[in-house]
């Protein structure tokens, strides 16, 4: 059929968190109907989730005859988790902001009363002025606001918090030259750890505030995560802010499918 998402019991991961348990976790399928979406010309896949109440919100990446865009569109969740339904005849067209190739909308934050969505490529070279997509949780059109410029690739986002601070994954791997900056105004004013200094790899989690005037970066060290002894690296596509405990993040296929679960870093005495 149209697939399904994957659901886990907040009790679960916290009994598991907290060393009640170490049983493996058994995930719920909520059967997922996708409208129309699978038969989009040039469908990339679906590449941002998240939630408001009974509503979820999603972007479609597209690979078009005119390039590369998003669509976002939004559907139901059924109160007995027993189905996630797409509303696939309203859907909003965002256009590319860097043109490079497989990279669109790739994360969505909610606000009150928005919904904003987030290009994957925001560095200097391939996007000199990014923007965030504002819309109504109508998906009416609200415009843009500005965006800072972030190095390497935006996968995903965090809710924000009662103060607008969210955070991202910012990723990159060393055979996306096109995405590589000459300098990268976040380890210069920070520094690497020691398995980032020795490699070309990043994976770290960035701070960022959205207020209706803008998205800024909050002047707060980067979360970067020790890289894989092996040179592999993990392609970090999913987060979720978990209580204040940390986040829990996901990859894709490479160089597995991996869940797991990020501390926040303790504070310093």
């Amino acid at each position: 059929g149209d697939g399904a998402l994957f659901a886990i019991p907040r009790s679960a991961l916290e009994a598991y968190l907290n060393k009640e348990t170490y049983e493996p976790i058994e995930a719920v399928q909520v059967p997922f109907h996708a409208g129309d979406a699978y038969s989009i010309k040039g469908f990339e896949g679906f590449e941002a989730i998240a939630f408001k109440g009974d509503t979820v919100y999603m972007t479609i990446e597209v690979s078009g005859d005119d390039g590369m865009y998003a669509y976002l569109v939004a559907g139901k969740i059924e109160p007995d988790l027993s189905g996630v339904t797409l509303n696939t005849d309203k859907m909003v067209k965002i256009p590319t902001q860097s043109g490079v190739d497989n990279m669109s909308e790739e994360a969505i934050i909610i606000t009150d009363d928005s919904v904003i969505t987030f290009h994957e490529a925001n560095g200097v070279a391939v996007n000199p002025q990014p923007v965030a997509h504002v819309f109504g949780l109508d998906l009416s059109d609200k415009g843009t606001i500005p965006m800072p410029n972030i190095e390497y690739r935006v996968t995903d986002a965090t809710e924000p918090d009662a103060n607008g601070v969210f955070w991202v994954i910012n990723y990159f791997w060393p055979g996306e030259e096109v995405l590589k900056p000459e300098v990268d105004p976040i380890f210069e004013k920070y520094g690497k750890g020691p398995t980032h200094a020795a490699s070309e790899g990043v994976e770290r989690l960035l701070a960022l505030q959205y207020t209706p005037e803008g998205i800024s970066i909050v002047d707060n060290p980067p979360i970067q995560l020790q890289l894989m002894a092996n040179g592999s690296l993990r392609n970090l596509e999913a987060i979720a802010r978990f209580g204040d405990q940390g986040f829990l993040v996901a990859t894709d296929k490479y160089p597995t499918t991996i869940f797991g679960f990020v501390p926040l870093p303790k504070e310093k005495e």
